[in-house]
Formats: C-alpha cells, sequence, structure tokens
C-alpha cells in the first residue's frame, strides 16, 4: 500500500454528507500533504464547499449528484469526472455504496486512463469500524502515508473572511454573553429531538444565568417559535451554512444531537455536551473537544440533565 504515495497523478473521489464531509476532513488533508499537490479531487456540489478549499490540490471537480433509486449512493454525470481522471494512476473512493454513475466511472477509467490502481473495493474496508470515524477514515491515509498523526491534521476549520467578518458582527451585536449553541435537529428522526423536549432543553439552558444566549441551529421554520421564550433565545434557521458553521465554531459551550454541527464544534474544539439516540457517541460523538455524552430515548430525553451536564462542562 505505501508505494501508492509515489503516484504522480492521484484521484481522490468522495462524496457523502455534510458531516461525512468533516469527518473525512482530517484524512483528505494528509492525503493532499502527502502526495504534494498532485492529487485531484472530485466532491459532491453542495454548501459545504469551503471545507476543502484549503486543499493543495492539482485540480478540484464538484459534481451535481442526486439519490440513487437502487441502494444508499448517488447518481451523477460521468463526463466531467472521466475527464479529470485522463492520465490517472491512482484512483481512491472513500465512499461506502455503489451505484450505477460509480461503476460507469471506475468502467470508462479502467478502459479509457489506464489506471494501474483502482479501488474495486472501498478503501474504508481497511479501516477499523469500531473506532470513531475521524480514525477509521484517517487510517486510510495512515495506510499510504505511515506515521501520519491525526493530530496534525485535524486542526479547526478555516473560513472565508468574508463569512468569519459577518459572524463575529452578529457576536459584536449579542455582547460579551455566555452563548451556547443548541442544535437539536438531524436528516433522521429517530436521531433529532422533538419540539417538546427542544424546547424543555431551551428554557433550561436560560435558567443557567441571565448572562446564556442559546443559538439555536437548525432548518426548520418551526424553530422560529422557540424566540417567544426569551429575548435571549436566537434562531438561526435561514442561514447559508458555512456561516452558521462560523458561529457554531465561536460558540462558548454547544449542544447537539448525532449531526453535522457537532462535527463542526468538535474539530473547532468547542466545549460540548453530546446528545445521542439510536447511534453510537463512541462513533460518531465529540473526540477532540471536551465534552459530555448523553445517549438516551431523545424523545424522553430530560432538560434538567441536559442543563446539568452543560453546567458541569461550563464549570470546568
Amino acid at each position: 500500500m505505501t508505494k501508492l504515495r509515489f503516484s504522480q497523478r492521484p484521484v481522490i473521489f468522495f462524496s457523502n454528507g455534510i458531516g461525512d464531509g468533516v469527518l473525512a476532513l482530517p484524512a483528505l488533508r494528509a492525503l493532499c500533504w502527502g502526495f504534494e499537490g498532485r492529487a485531484s479531487l472530485i466532491l459532491k456540489k453542495g454548501p459545504d464547499k469551503f471545507l476543502f478549499d484549503e486543499l493543495r490540490t492539482r485540480q478540484v471537480c464538484f459534481l451535481d449528484m442526486w439519490q440513487s433509486n437502487v441502494g444508499l449512493g448517488s447518481e451523477f454525470a460521468t463526463e466531467s469526472a472521466s475527464e479529470l481522471l485522463r492520465g490517472c494512476d491512482l484512483f481512491l473512493s472513500f465512499v461506502d455504496w455503489q451505484s450505477a454513475s460509480l461503476s460507469k466511472l471506475k468502467s470508462q477509467s479502467m478502459v479509457d486512463t489506464r489506471i494501474d490502481f483502482l479501488c474495486e473495493h472501498n478503501l474504508c474496508e481497511a479501516a477499523d469500524k469500531y473506532k470513531h470515524q475521524f480514525d477509521s477514515v484517517f487510517a486510510i491515509s495512515a495506510r499510504i502515508f505511515p506515521g501520519l498523526s491525526i493530530d496534525r491534521f485535524s486542526y479547526p476549520l478555516e473560513f472565508p473572511a468574508s463569512v468569519q467578518g459577518a459572524g463575529e458582527e452578529i457576536l459584536r451585536a449579542l455582547g460579551g454573553r455566555t452563548w451556547i449553541g443548541f442544535h437539536p435537529e438531524s436528516s433522521l428522526a429517530v436521531k433529532s429531538c422533538p419540539g417538546t423536549v427542544t424546547g424543555e432543553v431551551v428554557r433550561r439552558l436560560l435558567e443557567l444565568n441571565t448572562d446564556v444566549v442559546v443559538c439555536v441551529f437548525g432548518q426548520k421554520a418551526t424553530y422560529s417559535d422557540l424566540e417567544q421564550i426569551s429575548n435571549r433565545v436566537l434562531v438561526f434557521n435561514h442561514v447559508p451554512f458555512k456561516l452558521a458553521a462560523y458561529l457554531v465554531s465561536r460558540m462558548v459551550l454547544f449542544i447537539g444531537v448525532d449531526s453535522c454541527f457537532l462535527h463542526v464544534a468538535d474539530i473547532c474544539r468547542v466545549p460540548g455536551v453530546g446528545l445521542f439516540g439510536p447511534t453510537s457517541p463512541g462513533l460518531f460523538g465529540f473526540r477532540f473537544a471536551p465534552h459530555v455524552h448523553i445517549q438516551s430515548s431523545l424523545d424522553k430525553l430530560s432538560g434538567i440533565d441536559v442543563a446539568a451536564a452543560a453546567r458541569w462542562r461550563l464549570n470546568r
């Protein structure tokens, strides 16, 4: 596997959710560093594009992708990706799914680009599925470049200056308060806090002290109703992802379910409280930041318990 480090035109394929992009970022940083800018990336076009702007690459191709009708994979037009693969001598797939488009891309690549190495099986199979996902994905990079440490490549996210400026303007308006971020929403209902639980958690957090401002992150329009609880509740459900991510990175404390903003807070070293239902905090919880994990049926989650964990974390 280590001989792959000498590839002259490697191509890395990655397309998963936003949270998965954060979890894979240290591994992608390590590969781009190890290949010394020779690698090209094929990525999914989406609001998390800024995550990859820092990577030193030969070329980046962002594709429009959509859910496959069969299985969990994504479909996409292969033409631009195939063009990027011309002259490629190494193709690394960082996805754990198959689709007709991906199979077609692999087939075209084998015929047209004379790839010396092609991932017929997902390289993630080489990783330990019982490790945290950050470490599991990074194990792929470490197999190609032995000796690399995840600590070296897990530094906080880098945000565009315009996003930082907009975020700081919002935070200045809040004054010198204790900003607590709360993300109760996931792509799956079983990983999300129901509305009644969300409201109770917000009320209990406000009771911690009068300096607390609860910043709720999520997409549901109904979250706006939470602002009726207090003028110390702000809801960010109509802001671009990169601005919301920057605000999360600047929180004093972050509380969230298993979703993208928890991973953003984690890699940005924001102390946190992770709320987990059916998924494992050992695999998908906080990895780098000081934290507490609560595992419970989220429809029965106690706001008192969450506030107690928040108070303990704030006082550390």
